[in-house]
């Protein structure tokens, strides 16, 4: 698989959108690394604005190299965060490259059945059934597990700064959680390097999701060809 996002300045609303006269445009360079390791997975992100500037060129460009393309637009609020973050997610698979083989793993082997794991060559994929096996080799560490007052846990995403009412429960227990939100009369900023720093980055959920949805989409289609 290749992944990454390539630089979203040449297309972003927030920007000048000069495409690809900008000089941080990447894409070419995506599409030169693609035809030298030839993968079988390709998967992109890029903000919202490159489905009207540059994403055709890349769909088109994609199958040229020989690739089937599903792309769509996902956002962080898809999946419980607070905020919309809306992003162009782009998958890619190798047209030669069979997508339903089930035997596809190391030398085109069969992979061994061993104590709910697949054993082929380099691989060890563990299987839903192997779980209890892959949990006793996790370190012991307490602190991976969620805390023993089941009364009360943290949400996985923070509500939105202005949602005071979710706020109120998560501050009584936990009063040293505040919303990221101050007035004039707070004073310097708190933590304004590492914002920056995050900058429009990518939630990792909705990064996951994209993946799966898009990925099933392929899946789905292969099937159909066949049928």
């Amino acid at each position: 698989m290749l992944t990454g996002g390539y630089p979203c300045q040449p297309f972003s609303l927030a920007g000048r959108r000069r495409g690809e006269n900008d000089p941080r445009h990447l894409w070419p360079q995506i599409r030169r690394i693609i035809g030298e390791l030839d993968p079988e997975w390709c998967f992109f992100e890029n903000v919202e604005g490159h489905m009207s500037l540059g994403a055709d060129t890349v769909f088109r460009e994609l199958r040229e190299l020989g690739f089937t393309v599903k792309a769509g637009l996902f956002s962080a609020l898809e999946t419980g965060a607070s905020q919309i973050r809306r992003r162009l997610f782009i998958v890619a698979h190798a047209d030669k490259v069979s997508i339903l083989h089930a035997d596809r793993i190391g030398a085109g082997e069969l992979p061994i059945q061993d104590e709910g794991r697949c054993v082929s060559g380099r691989f060890t994929i563990w299987d839903r059934q192997g779980r209890a096996a892959l949990d006793a080799d996790l370190a012991a560490d307490e602190s991976v597990w969620s805390s023993a007052d089941e009364a009360f846990q943290l949400p996985l995403f923070p509500p939105a700064p202005s949602q005071f009412e979710h706020w109120a429960p998560i501050l009584d227990v936990r009063p040293d959680l505040q919303p990221e939100l101050f007035g004039l009369d707070y004073g310097l900023a708190n933590r304004m390097d590492r914002s920056d720093a995050a900058g429009n980055g990518v939630v990792s959920l909705a990064a996951a999701y994209a993946w799966r949805t898009l990925k099933d989409a392929h899946v789905s289609n292969a099937s159909l060809i066949i049928k």
